[in-house]
């Protein structure tokens, strides 16, 4: 059997513990704001459960142009009346560019809405899915686009 003095043992822990602790602080600082770039494309994000409404993290638009959301969703709470489902994009102070609605019982629910944005701009989604006033659980995905 390998002997190891008390003192390496206590400064290879020490180091282990360090690795770990710059690994995860990398991770977090990495994750960082999103940037949007202009795109030929339409770019959809993964669909999510949306529990009244969702206003996602800043983006930073990265091109100068229009910003294009489209969204797409249905209820899920197994209440059959139909509900209205929002988009808007807001500045990160709040300020509403542009924002639209439609009913789920469309045929297809989606809604789109377009601004003019400016490279350095940080803009939010916020997506709503309520029933007079009264917030309801659906499923819904979107998309971007700036050109």
């Amino acid at each position: 059997m390998l002997k190891v003095k008390k003192s390496t043992r206590i400064f290879l822990a020490f180091v282990l513990t360090m690795t770990m602790v710059f690994s995860l602080a990398t991770t977090v600082s990495a994750a960082g704001t999103e940037t949007w770039y202009a795109s030929e494309d339409v770019i959809w994000e993964d669909s999510f459960t949306i529990r009244g409404y969702n206003l996602t993290p800043a983006k930073t638009i990265g091109s100068t142009g229009t910003l294009l959301i489209g969204v797409s969703g249905h209820t899920t709470d197994g209440n059959s009346a139909p509900a209205i489902l929002t988009v808007q994009i807001r500045l990160t102070n709040g300020t509403v560019l542009a924002s639209n609605s439609i009913s789920t019982d469309a045929l297809l629910p989606h809604v789109q809405v377009e601004a003019p944005v400016t490279a350095g701009q940080k803009v939010q989604i916020y997506i709503g899915l309520y029933t007079n006033g009264n917030y309801r659980v659906g499923s819904v995905s979107y998309f971007h686009r700036i050109y």
